[in-house]
């Protein structure tokens, strides 16, 4: 028996409560309709200012592309100039040495033979030049 007046109850106050009619008139529909327009209408203006900003981002991104572009270009071309500098200072450097060298060694060259041809006659040159190994 206390289970059906516990069912009964519950039923009663279930019924009580859902039954309630809402008062839905045409005016809050139509004020319903007119607030989703607003929020459209604003739903656009935050997408063109999103597209707006999104292309000043672009734009500017575009532009630090290209100053990075032309300043890693300028940045080699200044490396390759000094490359190529230090190259053509160490060969121009190097060929006058070159050459006195081998100046040198014509020069030397011939001072053996002079010694070669004056020690025949100089037994006591002869001897030196045996000494320091130049025959």
């Amino acid at each position: 028996m206390k289970i059906l007046f516990a069912a009964l109850f519950v039923f009663v106050i279930c019924n009580e409560t859902f039954s309630q009619k809402l008062d839905y008139t045409l005016e809050d529909r139509e004020r319903l309709i007119r607030v989703e327009e607003g929020l459209k209408a604003i739903q656009k203006q935050i997408d063109q200012r999103f597209e707006t900003i999104e292309l000043s981002i672009n734009r500017r991104l575009d532009k630090l592309n290209t100053f990075m572009f032309w300043g890693l270009g300028i940045l080699f071309i200044g490396m390759l100039l000094v490359v190529s500098f230090t190259l053509w200072y160490r060969r121009s450097m190097i060929s006058p040495v070159i050459k006195k060298n081998q100046k040198l060694l014509e020069e030397n060259k011939i001072i053996k033979e002079i010694l070669r041809e004056y020690a025949q006659t100089d037994e006591k040159l002869l001897s030196v030049a045996k000494k320091f190994g130049l025959f």
